[in-house]
């Protein structure tokens, strides 16, 4: 389905092809319709995991206790990661849902030492033990969730909402996960224009919305062993070619904030990745990302401190501190290497080549 206000993504102009050349619904297309097709993209993930997803979950049945709730939270995490626990607890009460962790062995009494043990003996926390070791590739992860094996592991059959330690709820947010339900998968805003050379649509997987039974269905139709690239474009890119609801840029912009601020957002995603200014506007929309994520709150502090620093200095007149911490101005540049030629700032840059920033030599 297409929900795009830009151009039309890779799946809805291929849909289009097949479905002529087929004379097939959009829904009946197959893999054997796609043939050639996958071999003609970029290989994202060079090394591939020899690790045997049936391997990790060999201790475990498939007669899965399921559960009656509408949403569930997913997080796939085997390290003793400093964020886990406020991540965990972030999603578990903000968004009121319970949430299922797949974790090692090696970090076991990590989680029962932290207060998701609390969240375990409520009920809200259910542990799932992989036999993985502590440390897991990206290779292995995107693996895992393009498992069949995964998904049937999940408590959760109707909306799974998958996150990562780098991800959380925003309490203030002027949308809510009901906003979204709609939609067989809703990611965080992420550049339409993928690595594996395609047009996709819907976001980032590492804060996501997921309809369960869509999701297995397209793990059904087309092997995911063929996929050159990450677990979330697969999904994203098959979905919507089946004709499933996938987000647009705009809904995946209100649904996760990830490469730019642009609504109150229901979460956000690595947004270490927003430059300052849509940084320090979405820290004060949502506070609770300092708290989880401190090295931010650092990046902000070393980019208040930078921000004062002299931009010019002069020893020839009185006038020696300007609170401007960078210009592109040609004119201004002139104007401060005429006031004084001579200025330690002035040869510094000469000496360094005059690309270099004021900042550097102040």
């Amino acid at each position: 389905m297409k929900t795009s206000s830009g151009p039309p993504s890779s799946a809805a102009k291929i849909a289009a092809s097949v479905t002529t050349h087929f004379d097939i619904p959009r829904e009946a297309i197959r893999a054997q319709h796609l043939t050639g097709f996958i071999g003609n993209l970029n290989r994202v993930f060079a090394d591939v995991s020899t690790v045997s997803v049936a391997a990790v979950f060999s201790d475990l049945t498939l007669e899965i206790e399921l559960v009656s709730e509408l949403l569930w939270g997913v997080i796939v995490e085997t390290r003793q990661h400093a964020a886990l626990e406020a991540v965990v607890l972030n999603i578990s009460e903000s968004c009121g849902i319970p949430v299922q962790l797949f974790h090692s062995q090696g970090n076991l009494q990590f989680i029962l030492a932290s207060r998701i043990a609390d969240l375990i003996k409520d009920g809200r926390v259910v542990l799932t033990a992989m036999d993985t070791p502590p440390n897991i590739s990206a290779a292995f992860y995107n693996q895992l969730l393009l498992s069949l094996r995964f998904w049937q592991q999940m408590k959760g059959r109707d909306k799974i909402l998958v996150f990562q330690t780098d991800s959380l709820c925003c309490p203030a947010a002027d949308y809510s996960a009901t906003d979204f339900l709609s939609y067989d998968y809703v990611g965080s805003r992420w550049a339409r224009n993928r690595p594996v050379g395609l047009v996709i649509d819907g976001g980032s997987g590492g804060f996501s919305l997921r309809n369960w039974t869509q999701s297995v269905t397209c793990l059904e139709r087309f092997p995911p062993t063929l996929w050159p690239g990450g677990e979330d474009g697969y999904f994203a890119f098959y979905l919507d070619l089946m004709g499933a609801k996938v987000a647009s840029l705009e809904v995946a912009g209100k649904f996760s904030t990830q490469d730019s601020f642009l609504h109150r957002s229901f979460g956000c995603h690595q947004i270490g990745r927003l430059n300052n200014e849509d940084l320090n506007a979405f820290i004060s929309y949502c506070p609770q990302a300092s708290a989880v994520f401190p090295e931010l709150t650092h990046r902000i502090h070393r980019q208040a401190i930078t921000s004062r620093k002299p931009m010019f200095i002069s020893h020839k007149h009185q006038l020696i501190y300007f609170e401007v911490p960078r210009t592109g101005s040609n004119s201004v540049t002139q104007t401060l290497n005429g006031l004084d030629p001579e200025s330690p700032t002035v040869v510094g840059r000469e000496l360094h080549g005059s690309y270099r920033d004021y900042h550097h030599f102040t």
